[in-house]
């Protein structure tokens, strides 16, 4: 253990004998990591606050992504859908010029000649 770290026996107190409690002199008790190394109150704090962080960056990211990825498909249907309706659009137009009631008003100036 580090030279901070203290020991007692809790036989003394009249809790069970033989059994040790870790002490960090400034901090209070403290607990154990997988390493069986003392980790102050504060230490674990920020151990925990950062795995949170790390976590909520990555969801952020993750949601971003998919963000992008719907507005990128969204603008691609849009743009395909404008296509279709402009093909429309033209070949109406020229189903339209081509009657003879439009013949007649684009002889007589009315209609503008078609395209």
């Amino acid at each position: 253990c580090s030279p901070t770290c203290e020991y007692t026996a809790n036989g003394t107190t009249g809790r069970s004998p033989g059994r040790l409690e870790m002490m960090a002199p400034e901090a209070g008790p403290s607990t154990i990591n997988d390493d069986h190394q003392p980790v102050n109150a504060e230490t674990y704090k920020k151990k925990l606050r950062l795995l949170r962080n790390k976590k909520a960056a990555h969801l952020y990211r993750q949601k971003k992504k998919l963000s992008v990825k719907n507005l990128t498909d969204h603008v691609a249907m849009q743009e395909k859908l404008n296509s279709i309706l402009k093909q429309d659009l033209k070949s109406l137009k020229d189903i339209y010029l081509r009657t003879p009631v439009c013949t007649i008003m684009r002889i007589n100036h009315a209609l503008p000649s078609p395209l």
